[in-house]
């Protein structure tokens, strides 16, 4: 399951999903405005996948969205 670190959210949700695998999601994020939520962490408990996710920030603040004039 460790493969799943660093993925998609989604795309993590989906592969549990296909394996029949029940699944909780711990979202661990603290005041992070971000694009892009990814798996951190993954922790399996009895018949139970716990799947802890972040938001990541991608751009730097502003950079795309400055008014050009």
């Amino acid at each position: 399951m460790e493969h799943l670190i660093g993925q998609k959210l989604s795309l993590a949700i989906q592969e549990l999903q296909k394996q029949g695998l029940n699944y909780d999601i711990i979202d661990n994020n603290f005041n992070v405005a971000g694009d892009q939520k990814l798996v951190t962490n993954i922790i399996a408990k009895e018949n139970t996948v716990i799947l802890v996710t972040g938001e990541f920030i991608f751009d730097v603040k502003g950079k795309n969205n400055e008014n050009k004039q």
